[in-house]
């Protein structure tokens, strides 16, 4: 049995105003899906959701992939597939990049296949397309090298930035349904409407994902906080927060969080709170105690890899 690993993702500044030409920033995070592939008859298994049916949107990317990598080397399509992801599925995490991610990497291990990161992102992104359709490729670009990422009109640059062990990111779940899509239309029909007035949000955006840059390189966590917050508002000035989002953010700060903001398509998803690593622990436990889902990550530096 051959298994690999592949990280999920935050978006941390950016999300949304990428539509209009805007940068983003995003990056990989200690929360990952896990795929093992052996010899068999040719089923895909999940730990989570047990045997997944034909026709299902996760069984057509995983037989697309297979079959890509089966095009290029010639390997064997007879295996069996087992998933174990700790990634919350819907979340905005990048649970099924990384998930395709691991399939691609493990899938041509196992068939001894000389191969690089570069064509396991490829396999991944051509899978990303049964689940997401027009995929941005931000997630399964960050499963597969990890770090950090900013994205621009289709342009990925590796970011060369490492952040201390004296940080933690809190996420919280809001376990919230939504539809990726139709929000990216209502915000894009508000634009339509007030472009005069938008275009300057945008610019704002712009400029905030320039500044966190700085302060990601200099490590400065309460520039990097307020820049979270600034960015939050931003987002719900577009209307993509939600009451739930608000009132998480209120709650991560109040507790001691440099900053925090929704991240990803929002009206619900994750909240993701920067901390230092002194409260994290008291912070997590109070949010459990009133019953919220949250969990600590930290950015995941290596990306894909065998396990």
């Amino acid at each position: 049995m051959t298994c690999s690993i592949a990280p999920g993702k935050i978006i941390l500044f950016g999300e949304h105003f990428v539509v209009k030409g805007a940068p983003a920033i995003g990056f990989a995070v200690s929360k990952h899906a896990k795929v093992c592939v052996e010899k068999g008859d040719f089923q895909v298994v999940s730990e989570q959701a047990g045997r997944i049916e034909q026709g299902s949107v996760l069984y057509r990317a995983v037989t697309r992939l297979i079959a890509s990598a089966s095009s290029i080397f010639g390997c064997s399509k007879d295996v069996r597939i087992l998933i174990d992801s700790e990634i919350p599925i819907g979340s905005g995490m990048g649970s099924s990049a990384a998930l395709s991610v691991a399939l691609a990497h493990a899938y041509l291990t196992h068939c001894g296949a000389s191969f690089d990161k570069e064509l396991v992102n490829k396999l991944a992104y051509e899978a990303e397309k049964e689940v997401h359709s027009k995929p941005s490729g931000i997630d399964n670009t960050l499963a597969t090298y990890g770090g950090f990422l900013k994205y621009k009109s289709g342009v990925f640059e590796k970011l060369e930035i490492r952040l201390g062990d004296e940080v933690d990111f809190l996420v919280v779940n809001t376990k919230m349904k939504r539809q990726t899509g139709r929000i990216v239309e209502k915000v894009l029909k508000l634009y339509e409407k007030y472009p005069e007035i938008l275009v300057n949000v945008y610019t704002a955006a712009s400029v905030l994902v320039e500044k966190a840059l700085d302060s990601l390189k200099g490590k400065d966590y309460e520039s990097i906080g307020r820049l979270m917050l600034l960015n939050h508002g931003l987002l719900w000035t577009i209307g993509v927060s939600h009451e739930v989002n608000d009132l998480i953010v209120h709650k991560l700060v109040g507790k001691g969080c440099y900053g925090a903001k929704l991240s990803g398509a929002g009206r619900g998803g994750i909240v993701v709170g920067l901390v230092s690593k002194s409260l994290s622990t008291r912070i997590e436990e109070e949010l459990r105690g009133e019953g919220l889902e949250v969990f600590r990550v930290t950015p995941d530096y290596e990306g894909v890899r065998s396990v």
